[in-house]
């Protein structure tokens, strides 16, 4: 998964890479494999 973070270079992310999230749910630990195990849904 590509990641464009503002005013940052372009990330590639793979399934086990840990998605960038807000400061407001930083708790928050969701990977690439997650979220397309989510989508599957």
């Amino acid at each position: 998964m590509l990641v464009y973070p503002a005013k940052q270079q372009t990330r590639l992310l793979t399934q086990n890479d840990v998605l960038p999230v807000p400061d407001l749910v930083a708790d928050l630990r969701l990977t690439v494999a997650d979220l397309f195990n989510w989508l599957k849904l």
